[in-house]
């Protein structure tokens, strides 16, 4: 092999030589100046390189294979935190929690949470009292309620109160006589269209004929009160025995269910027409339900269906039933009665599930003595009870009342158990319905146990009234908050901290679990925090339960 020993190589003019076929070095190769490669260099035998210099990658280092060591101290400008770089959807401040939306956009969080809670007893009448199956109505006012009630101390008068509630307290107006009669099966509803109360009774001094009177409701706290129009009969051949009533929102005319003396004790019904200008109120043709004696008559509306529902015990045959009736013009049809429990039932009542659109219908079953209750779900003009029943009291209860609260999409049931009153949360689920222990009100209360609105669309509230039988029978109520969450903010959505302040449309980055978020205040060390369904932090979970993280100090926290 030939050798060349030369101290220089040039090209012919002088420069860097051509070496169009490539040179092979085999030794150690030093180069003073820089080495520039044009196309790609490959050094596959190469085992390291060792730089005294700064090595410049311009378009990323690609590593296939092994590992990279060092303890990382000299390195600059990497970010090796958890994050996620999306497109804001409205403002977001430095270090606000930050949901995902179903179109994948990042935005803050923003709603309100309210926890369970009861008031205390307040009582609206200081004399012994009576209240029947649906005593409770709503009024024009979203925090207002009228409670009906015979006034025992006052030769049994048919009176009413109004109630304006703030937070879980309630103030009561001035009682308002609207019967100076022996006045019995008191029932009352709110016509939303007329814009009043309507009140439906028998008035034992006029041979116990069913009535009706339509009231308007005005001011608020202590001086809440409601003034009446005149009387009108609406069943005039006997005794008017479990007098219910219920609004019809489709037809804006009310349906008043009873048990007709005239009508040889048939469960009747009759439409009634509020006329707002006088406050006078008329009614259609009388109608037979059920062609069969019955007691304990309750009435709820299906406002998907637009259909009456009324529930009571059947005494031919001793079993609880159902029946569906529809609003045309003045007068009201009805389909087939439907058993709802296969046994003696009674003190039946009923509300309606808007979220879930059953009819839940709550008894005492007479053969097991317990509190229970069932869904059913309205078909045309009957009903099917596919579910199970749901013992809701285990010991002997009685006096069972239901209604349902559009904002929390809960059931309140009542009934007095062992004369200890007690009040349940109730949840749809498919074709049952699942109740939460029961809570005790405090008062060993004698009958007469009611909860109201029949169904609250204006806020989470119920009212719920009895006679305290350790306070010398007097009428109290007392309000109950259930809870509820109206939030943007959901178990699964919660994705982490905003790194900056962010406005709308902008690219904004988000901190994710496992990363350190240090634009806090007021944390304490150590404590595990919540978001709440405002948007807030918090070491008190809401009903949501979405953990945030734990906090390693006043400003920072350590997102889980």
């Amino acid at each position: 092999m030939s050798q060349l020993f030369v101290d220089n190589i040039k090209g012919r003019t002088g420069g860097a030589i051509n070496a169009p076929a490539g040179i092979v070095v085999t030794g150690v190769s030093t180069f003073t100046g820089n080495v520039s490669v044009g196309g790609t260099l490959t050094y596959e035998d190469v085992t390291n390189i060792d730089s005294v210099g700064v090595i410049t990658a311009r378009s990323g280092i690609n590593v296939t294979g092994g590992t990279i060591t060092g303890d990382g101290s000299g390195l600059t400008g990497i970010d090796a935190a958890p994050s996620f770089t999306g497109i804001a959807s409205g403002s977001l401040s430095n270090g606000s929690p930050v949901v995902i939306t179903s179109d994948g956009k990042l935005t803050s969080i923003s709603g309100t949470s309210v926890t369970e809670s009861i008031g205390s007893m307040t009582t609206f009448e200081s004399a012994s009292t009576q209240t029947y199956s649906r005593s409770v109505c709503k009024t024009q006012n979203a925090n207002q309620i009228v409670i009906v009630y015979q006034d025992s101390s006052n030769s049994s008068h048919g009176t009413a109160v109004v109630g304006t509630i703030t937070g879980t307290s309630i103030v009561f107006g001035t009682p308002v006589v609207f019967e100076a009669a022996n006045t019995n099966h008191i029932a009352a509803t709110f016509d939303e269209n007329a814009g009043r109360v309507v009140i439906v009774y028998y008035d034992y001094d006029n041979s116990n004929y069913g009535t009706a009177i339509v009231g308007t409701v005005s001011g608020t706290g202590s001086g809440g009160t409601i003034n009446f129009g005149t009387p009108a009969v609406y069943h005039s051949s006997g005794t008017s025995f479990y007098n219910t009533i219920v609004y019809d929102s489709n037809a804006q005319k009310v349906c008043i269910g009873y048990r007709g003396g005239g009508n040889s004790n048939h469960a009747t019904a009759r439409v009634g027409t509020v006329d707002p200008s006088d406050n006078s109120i008329t009614f259609g043709t009388e109608v037979t339900m059920s062609a069969n004696g019955i007691e304990f008559l309750n009435s709820c509306f299906d406002s998907t269906l637009n259909k009456c529902i009324f529930v009571f015990r059947d005494t031919a045959v001793s079993k609880g039933k159902a029946v569906v009736g529809t609003i045309s013009g003045t007068d009201v049809s009805f389909g087939t009665a439907v058993i709802f429990n296969n046994a003696d039932t009674e003190y039946c009542a009923c509300s309606y599930d808007t979220d879930q659109q059953k009819v839940v219908i709550a008894y005492r079953d007479r053969g097991t003595s317990k509190g229970t209750a069932r869904t059913g779900t309205v078909s045309g003009t009957t009903m099917a009870f596919n579910g199970s029943e749901t013992v809701v009291n285990t010991i002997d209860s009685s006096y069972q009342n239901i209604a349902y609260n559009a904002f929390s999409k809960k059931h309140i049931y009542v009934d007095r158990g062992n004369n200890s009153p007690q009040y349940y949360v109730g949840t749809v689920s498919g074709q049952n319905i699942t109740f939460e222990t029961g809570v005790d009100l405090g008062t060993s209360s004698t009958p007469y146990l009611n909860v109201g609105p029949e169904t609250n669309t204006s806020n989470s509230t119920f009212v719920i009234s009895f006679r305290d039988g350790n306070d010398n029978s007097y009428g109290k109520a007392q309000v109950l908050q259930t809870a509820f969450t109206n939030s943007n903010l959901t178990s699964e959505n919660f994705i982490g901290f905003s790194d900056a302040a962010y406005t709308n449309g902008q690219n904004a980055k988000v901190q994710l679990v496992g990363s350190i978020d240090d634009a806090q205040t007021g944390l304490t060390t150590g404590a595990k925090y919540f978001v709440l369904a405002d948007g807030s932090l918090s070491t008190t979970a809401d009903i949501l339960n979405v953990e945030a993280g734990t906090a390693l100090s006043s400003t920072q926290i350590l997102i889980r």
